[in-house]
């Protein structure tokens, strides 16, 4: 028997709320739960000027021969499952240069840099219902700065919580940068999560696939998802170094819609007027004749051209293909409606649904994480998705990210990440016209002491009762800009 943690990469959020918190996506499609598990998210905010963190939740699941697919395990009676975690911030002891790197770029420690290391240590948590082990002893500069803490639920799952939002410069250094601010620390982090399997009879189990989580700045539009996300670049690494196959066969449901259905919402985030070229007649789009071809290649056009409308933004050659083959009508027409989101969690649908709610592109430096996603050796083999811990150390994926995160927040508007720092909003679901989302904040450390007070864009109805994407729960006022 083989086991397995699931997700191999998981997405933990920071949220400024010292107490609630949601589970990030498990399901794709989905939204996530609220902190009882059941319930899906309702709200991101608990007021106007507190964010939720959102937890990354992970399972372990049971191989029992090549033939089956991964299954949650069964526990026996009586067995408890030890989780480790190690969070590590290490932005400000790492080697920067004044711009993200532009290739896959390993991070190299500043000599005499142990003070402005946040490491506060791997900690680890065990049983069902277990109260929360805390990442609260690391430091900057002799400044004590939490990353977060795990907690586990009812079936013994892990739940990785970071840190608060907390950003600041103990010898009150300048601002000056979007990316490298020396004397800055912020609290995102990342790190690997290993875990076995204590037997009644005092046996364990031990030999368990590990996992990574990052922990990342707010999605402030979690229902948008990025054109390209982690999911599609760390599919194409596999592509082009492992082996993977593409499928045999496009799918119009499984592999063109999304990025067809992806584009298309940024009109919700972004005023350029492109994002509306796609078409939204899904049965038609999926149509294989020749009575559909110039409504296929007025799509597929505006999509490519997202590489000219964003910023440092680029398909993938997956993508691509599938745009290529779909637009020849080389395709399976599946289609049967918009896919819901199933009720069954999955390993692969873990996978996809933590990943997918990532940004994979404008790599300048990025959200979740930077170009170092397209290294092909962090990654272990078979491929799976899975980091290869003997290759990354904790801290290396969030490590040549913006430090603080809000300082790139402020800055890299107009067009790099839409779907997650959003720029034209609707501040309303009856407004017929887009405000700034960050308005009132023109600053770095704007930013820093605002990003609380932003709205949330969600799926809301207009007087019509139509479905519209638009601000909520932000708060009226902008305060210590």
């Amino acid at each position: 028997m083989q086991y397995q943690i699931y997700p191999p990469i998981g997405i933990a959020r920071i949220g400024n709320d010292l107490n609630q918190f949601y589970i990030g996506p498990e399901i794709p499609g989905h939204p996530g739960f609220e902190s009882d598990g059941q319930t899906p998210v309702q709200e991101y905010k608990v007021d106007e000027d507190q964010i939720k963190r959102q937890a990354a939740r992970f399972r372990i699941f049971e191989i029992p021969d090549a033939n089956t697919a991964p299954r949650p395990i069964n526990l026996p009676a009586g067995a408890t499952v030890e989780w480790t975690v190690h969070l590590v911030n290490k932005k400000g002891a790492v080697i920067r240069g004044s711009v993200p790197p532009a290739q896959p770029t390993r991070p190299q420690p500043v000599p005499n840099s142990a003070d402005r290391l946040i490491d506060p240590k791997a900690q680890t948590i065990a049983g069902a219902n277990a109260a929360a082990v805390k990442f609260d002893t690391g430091e900057f500069l002799n400044r004590r700065v939490p990353l977060g803490e795990i907690r586990t639920d009812q079936q013994q799952n892990l739940l990785v919580l970071g840190g608060f939002g907390f950003s600041s410069s103990p010898n009150t250094a300048p601002l000056p940068d979007f990316y490298t601010n020396p004397g800055w620390h912020d609290d995102v982090s990342d790190g690997p999560i290993t875990a076995r399997i204590r037997l009644s009879d005092g046996t364990t189990i031990a030999n368990i696939a590990p996992a990574w989580v990052i922990v990342a700045p707010p999605d402030f539009a979690p229902a948008i998802q990025g054109v390209v996300t982690l999911y599609d670049i760390i599919l194409q690494v596999a592509v082009d170094n492992f082996g993977v196959q593409p499928p045999a066969h496009v799918s119009f449901t499984n592999h063109v819609f999304p990025v067809l259905q992806r584009t298309r919402q940024l009109r919700w985030v972004n005023n350029k007027p492109t994002w509306s070229d796609v078409s939204d007649n899904w049965p038609v789009l999926a149509d294989t004749s020749g009575a559909a071809s110039q409504l296929r290649t007025n799509s597929a056009d505006a999509v490519r051209n997202i590489e000219s409308v964003l910023s440092d933004y680029s398909l993938t050659s997956l993508q691509k293909s599938y745009l290529d083959k779909w637009e020849a009508g080389n395709f399976l027409s599946d289609w049967t409606g918009v896919p819901q989101p199933g009720n069954n969690v999955t390993a692969d649908g873990l996978t996809r649904a933590a990943l997918d709610s990532t940004v994979g592109q404008g790599f300048f430096p990025g959200i979740e994480g930077g170009i170092l996603a397209k290294d092909p050796t962090l990654y272990s083999t078979p491929f799976d998705f899975r980091l290869d811990h003997g290759q990354a150390q904790p801290g290396d994926l969030t490590s040549l990210m913006a430090v603080p995160w809000q300082a790139d927040f402020n800055d890299c508007l107009r067009g790099w990440w839409p779907s997650q720092r959003p720029d034209d909003v609707r501040a309303n679901p009856n407004a017929t016209t887009t405000v700034r989302w960050e308005r009132g904040v023109s600053s770095h450390i704007g930013m820093i002491n605002n990003f609380s007070r932003l709205g949330f864009i969600t799926a809301q109805r207009d007087a019509q009762g139509n479905i519209v994407f638009a601000e909520d729960q932000r708060a009226p006022t902008i305060q210590f800009v």
